[in-house]
This record gives C-alpha cells, sequence and structure tokens, in this order.
C-alpha cells in the first residue's frame, strides 16, 4: 500500500540520511530571486533536493535546487528544465 508523505514538523525536511544530513526539503525560499542556502552551509547531503515553496509560479528557474557539493562543504545550483 501506498501513501502520501507528510511532514510531522515544521522545519520542512522530508528526509534525511543516517547522519542526520538533509536529503530532501521543502523551504520556502521566496519568489523569484529566492536563493537556496549559501554555499558552504552545513547539513545538507550531497544531492540534497531542496523544494522551493516560495517560488512564483512563472519563475521557471527558482523551483528546485540541488547540493553538488558535500553535508560540510555545500554548493547549491538551481536545477532549470529547458524546452
Amino acid at each position: 500500500m501506498t501513501g502520501r508523505h507528510k511532514l510531522h514538523d515544521a522545519t520542512g525536511v522530508i528526509a534525511s540520511d543516517e547522519a542526520g544530513n538533509k536529503l530532501i526539503v521543502v523551504e520556502n525560499l521566496g519568489s523569484a530571486g529566492g536563493d537556496a542556502p549559501t554555499d558552504g552551509t552545513v547539513g545538507y547531503a550531497k544531492g540534497c533536493i531542496i523544494i522551493n515553496s516560495g517560488a512564483a509560479d512563472d519563475d521557471d528557474d527558482a523551483h528546485i535546487y540541488i547540493n553538488l557539493g558535500s553535508a560540510t562543504d555545500s554548493n547549491f545550483d538551481g536545477l532549470k528544465v529547458q524546452t
């Protein structure tokens, strides 16, 4: 049986790794021009995906970010769909 995942607290963390680093997070980074966590931020696993719940509907490149760095030295880049 499948079901929806529900956030159980206000952190927005949906999944984390065994060390407690965030893997999938929903955060309100704001509308157009919103920024992911500063590069070098600790606590986001390599490959962590941040879903920006505050992005404007017509802002095509500020909805999802991925950590290309490490859990101790993050490097977030926005994902953009090419059409």
